[in-house]
């Protein structure tokens, strides 16, 4: 009876505020990205090379699809954690 489970829990990042404000820097670089690489208007009064917007949304996207798949899961045995 060395390695019983006594508690086990499993926790994902469902923090609603975090996730709004996300959502809208996803949405913000979508649209730079709409605005400046296909509509060949410029975004903001010093803006990004294209380059460097499709970077920056490949990042934002990264990170949101890794806070959507990180999950936390812990397992309480006899001999620890």
């Amino acid at each position: 009876m060395k390695n019983e489970i006594l508690f086990t829990e499993g926790q994902k990042f469902k923090q609603w505020w975090f996730w709004i404000n996300l959502i809208e820097i996803n949405g913000l670089c979508h649209y730079g990205v709409y605005k400046q690489v296909i509509l060949g208007l410029q975004f903001g009064d010093k803006p990004l090379s294209n380059t460097g917007l499709l970077i920056a949304i490949g990042l934002t996207l990264f990170l949101t699809t890794l806070l959507i798949n990180l999950k936390f899961h812990a397992i309480v045995k006899n001999d620890g954690i």
